[in-house]
């Protein structure tokens, strides 16, 4: 059996409704932070499929490119939890809403 492109995106497409369905459904700030990435691999393993069936060599470039700022955010994002946890205390999302005060 050899993997087509419909395979690549039918895969791409469950990998993002998973991570938007966790996204949704947690509501602990680090468990949508992982969500969140899975997402973005999602949209990685996706462009992966297309570059693939379209033989272009600039896709692994803009992919690498890709999976870099996917690192940088889930570097920031966790910085930033780490820094609200230790001011709130706490990680659930309903809770950081009293940081506006």
């Amino acid at each position: 059996m050899t993997l087509t492109l419909q395979h690549v995106l039918i895969f791409s497409v469950a990998l993002f409704a998973a991570g938007a369905a966790g996204a949704c459904v947690r509501r602990n700030a680090l468990m949508m932070l992982i969500s969140i990435q899975v997402m973005l691999s999602a949209s990685v393993v996706a462009m992966a499929g297309f570059a693939r069936w379209n033989l272009l060599p600039e896709g692994n470039a803009a992919i690498f490119f890709m999976i870099a700022i996917i690192a940088v955010q889930a570097a920031v994002g966790l910085a930033l939890l780490v820094a609200t946890f230790s001011r709130c205390g706490t990680m659930h999302a309903d809770e950081m809403r009293l940081l506006k005060d």
